[in-house]
């Protein structure tokens, strides 16, 4: 008994289209994610940023609170003063 080989060639080519297909599907996706590192270095930058802005607003905002200190204390001592120059006169 003879088998039947006059499939093969279609196999063949359909195989071999797949292979094609899968090819293209598997660039695609390579292609898709080459931009990955740029895009994490690019976020990890960015948060970076956000953390040295944030700082700066820590900083900015401690001389704030320690000049309002030093304010409200000269005022206290300006207050005691007077009250000292009321109680001689």
């Amino acid at each position: 008994m003879v088998s039947d080989t006059s499939n093969i060639p279609s196999d063949t080519s359909n195989v071999l289209s797949y292979i094609s297909v899968i090819s293209s599907d598997t660039s695609n996706v390579l292609s898709d994610t080459s931009n990955i590192p740029s895009d994490a270095g690019n976020i990890l930058s960015d948060i970076s940023n956000v953390l040295l802005d944030t700082s700066n607003i820590l900083s900015d905002t401690s001389h704030v609170l320690l000049e309002t200190s030093n304010v409200l204390s000269d005022t206290n001592n300006l207050i005691r003063h007077q009250f000292n120059i009321i109680r001689h006169l």
